[in-house]
């Protein structure tokens, strides 16, 4: 296969994901804002379940396009701290539930195409990339004075709560679109 063919899946690719996460960022911040616990952390956070998608699916492509999008976002949600501060801050973010997810494939034998992919790994792929992406982005936030003590713990928390909710919401609607695409081409 021409390298350049490749390449250019693998750019549209990132940006089947870097849409749908743009989309579901705007609409997590211009109508679910009554689901904001503190600054950076939603008690329902929709773009997450892009994330997972994007992992899962998309692999070490569908990721960076959507870490491209939330480094372009950052500003947003964190005001003006510098562009090296907001790349650390998304490495971190994408970063970990990346390399959690990698851990997850390898320790429950998921193949490449996700043939062996099953419910019960995608429930604990949500749970562990959430808790892990949740605590690493604190962590970083904390270190760099952007979360105080008193929250620090509720925020972890909060954040996976919310991460796994937009879980829950993506993939139903993924569910519910594929049964719909399967019945229109029965």
């Amino acid at each position: 296969m021409d390298n350049r063919f490749s390449y250019f899946q693998n750019l549209a690719l990132a940006i089947l994901f870097a849409v749908p996460y743009y989309v579901t960022f705007w609409l997590q911040t211009h109508w679910l804002t009554g689901f904001d616990f503190v600054q950076g952390v939603s008690l329902l956070f929709i773009p997450a379940g892009i994330k997972m998608l994007a992992i899962v699916v998309g692999g070490s492509w569908g990721i960076g396009g959507v870490f491209v999008t939330s480094i372009l976002l950052s500003e947003f949600v964190w005001g003006d701290n510098g562009f090296v501060y907001a790349l650390m801050a998304q490495i971190v973010w994408a970063g970990v539930p990346f390399i959690t997810y990698q851990i997850f494939k390898r320790m429950l034998h998921i193949d490449d195409m996700l043939l062996s992919l099953k419910g019960s790994h995608i429930a604990l792929i949500a749970v562990g990339t959430s808790l892990a992406s949740s605590l690493a982005d604190r962590t970083f936030r904390y270190a760099a004075g952007q979360v105080q003590d008193a929250v620090f713990n509720t925020s972890v928390w909060a954040m996976t709560i919310g991460d796994m909710g937009g879980i829950v919401v993506v993939l139903t609607v993924a569910v519910i679109l594929a049964n719909q695409l399967r019945k229109a081409h029965v």
